[in-house]
């Protein structure tokens, strides 16, 4: 049976725990309102989120939850990633699978976030170790993949959030192309637009996406990549070279 489209003010039942609560979807987070995030309103007004298991929907308190979420009923089988092809003026040609993508090194658009404090000081986030490639490494703040019909802002917002927990304004100031063979069978050849942003608070990360973060100013960032370049990712050694992101 295909998943049930939510709308705001719907009711749903869930169970929370070992008790079934009743509420109200609240707010939808994808336009479809099909897959995607439904932030649930029980019958305190605490807001929680639905999250769909193999025992049936349930309550989740936490926001990390929000990576996985589905309609109640039967959800329609995840479909593998798709990205946008593209060629070197960022011209779309098409789409392709995520991991094919990939091991072919077919150019792809991509984005990468950098989010600096008031100081000036980059936020730097340590990849998970469940990551497909460049697990364990520093980059920058957030990056990804807009989907098919995204807009790429849009997507660089988006996956702020779901890394990193948070969001801000963000403008884009360049673009650049690389090719990067990343020792798994695996080409990372992107046309990346880079957006940079100003963020004061504390970061709450997924930890299923993000093992560490913490604050740096360029010159000590500089210093650690030509130090232990092995330990950050590839395009973060290309994008720190542009001077528009040093302005």
């Amino acid at each position: 049976m295909p998943s049930r489209a939510f709308k705001i003010g719907d009711s749903v039942c869930c169970d929370s725990g070992h008790t079934t609560v009743e509420g109200k979807i609240v707010r939808i987070a994808t336009e479809s309102g099909s897959i995607g995030d439904f932030v649930y309103s029980a019958s305190d007004e605490h807001p929680r989120y639905i999250v769909k298991t193999e025992n049936g929907m349930h309550i989740a308190e936490s926001a990390q939850a929000l990576s996985r979420l589905a309609t109640v009923g039967e959800a329609d089988p995840p479909q593998p990633e798709q990205l946008i092809l593209v060629d070197s003026e960022d011209r779309e040609l098409g789409v392709g699978e995520k991991l094919q993508v990939h091991r072919e090194g077919a150019l792809h658009r991509a984005f990468s976030v950098f989010v600096f404090d008031h100081k000036k000081r980059l936020l730097l986030q340590k990849r998970a170790q469940t990551k497909y490639h460049s697990a364990g490494l520093w980059s920058n703040t957030a990056c990804g993949h807009p989907r098919p019909g995204e807009a790429t802002l849009a997507a660089a917002h988006r996956r702020l959030r779901e890394e990193m927990g948070f969001d801000c304004e963000l403008r884009r100031v360049f673009g650049f192309v690389y090719r990067e063979e990343m020792g798994n069978g695996l080409i990372e050849h992107e046309y990346d637009h880079v957006f940079v942003g100003e963020f004061n608070g504390t970061p709450v990360p997924d930890s299923t996406e993000v093992e560490e973060w913490y604050w740096i100013d360029f010159e000590h960032l500089k210093l650690a990549l030509s130090e232990k370049p092995e330990e950050y990712s590839c395009w973060l050694h290309v994008a720190i070279t542009h001077r528009e992101l040093q302005d």
